[in-house]
């Protein structure tokens, strides 16, 4: 005769709550199973439970269901919904936890309506309220913030930190996004990091790139290999490669003024550094600011006839002279 194990009914562990032990296939006040242990907030005699798992726990403050319900094997669901026999290995925590979820195996979902109906989310862990909601195909990824990788979609081996952190990103694989908004709607953004306030909100197709600052690479399009540091830093970069810009503002028109979407040249190959940094085209180096010129004189803008810029070139000390491209190739820029 199989063992069965149970708290004395006038011995409860808080309201109408029963600890149940049992071994073997047996039928107890309506359950039939043959679980190894099982918790419950109500009394057993509520439920009509069929299972052949081993290891299921349940905690749950608000369940009315009476339907016949299969539990997954080794999962834990402390909320209101249940585990459907799919979410093996899983550990679900508050209200709506995984409700609906599908093909969602060795991850945890933590929070309010945290992976509620995510597709195939796989060795995943979503903390925060929402998060992980109705996301779909998430391995080995984390999402901790409030909707923090909602409605994504292909995200493989990922990180998304912060509040609405890589919402409805698509095809984002081996990258991490850091900050509120950060990567928001990023779309075929693999192997990058954008780490910010909205940083990489936007982004298309910006692979093994790294923007870092609020707004950096805000919108950036087709810009792969390339690195934008500071606030605004490639905003709206556009149909650019291997490009280096780093500082304030850096990719501006040479008015200083933010290229509108899409409409900025191809700088693929350069490198501009500072404040409002500009440039008109591929392959160039962009020293100092498009408003604020660099100034070889100390304390002011002006240069004189020695007019250079030194710099170190396979570890020899170089002057380079500096003429004004916008009027002559020989004149020393003014």
């Amino acid at each position: 005769m199989p063992k069965i194990s149970q708290l004395p009914s006038a011995q409860p562990l808080s309201g109408s709550e029963t600890l149940v032990f049992v071994q073997g296939g047996v039928t107890v006040r309506g359950l039939a199973s043959s679980i190894s242990l099982y918790i419950s907030s109500t009394t057993l005699s509520s439920y009509a439970l069929s299972s052949s798992l081993s290891g299921y726990a349940r905690l749950s403050a608000a369940n009315t269901f009476t339907q016949t319900q299969t539990f997954a094997s080794s999962a834990i669901n402390i909320g209101s919904i249940p585990i459907s026999a799919t979410q093996t290995n899983s550990f679900f925590v508050g209200v709506n936890a995984g409700l609906s979820a599908t093909g969602s195996t060795c991850s945890n979902f933590i929070g309010f309506n945290a992976g509620r109906n995510a597709r195939n989310a796989c060795n995943s862990n979503f903390i925060g309220r929402n998060a992980g909601c109705s996301s779909c195909s998430s391995y080995r990824s984390t999402f901790i913030g409030d909707a923090a990788g909602g409605k994504s979609v292909s995200v493989v081996s990922s990180n998304f930190i912060g509040n609405a952190s890589g919402y409805c990103a698509n095809n984002a694989c081996d990258s991490n996004f850091i900050g509120s908004n950060a990567g928001n709607a990023a779309c075929f953004s693999c192997k990058s990091n954008f780490i910010g306030y909205k940083a990489g909100i936007f982004a298309r197709s910006s692979s093994n790139s790294t923007s870092i600052g609020n707004y950096a690479g805000f919108a950036a399009y087709c810009n792969n290999n390339s690195i934008f540091i500071g606030t605004n830093a490639g905003r709206y970069a556009s149909s650019m490669n291997n490009v280096i810009a780093i500082g304030t503002n850096s990719f501006v028109d040479q008015f200083g003024t933010q290229w509108p979407i899409g409409m900025g040249p191809n700088i693929s190959n350069s490198i501009l550094l500072g404040a409002y940094a500009y440039a008109n085209g591929p392959n160039q180096l962009s020293l100092g600011s498009s408003t604020v010129p660099l100034s070889t004189v100390a304390g002011g803008y002006s240069c004189v006839a020695d007019c250079f810029l030194l710099a170190n070139i396979n570890g020899g000390c170089f002057k380079i002279p500096l003429f004004n491209y916008t009027t002559s190739t020989t004149t020393p820029a003014p």
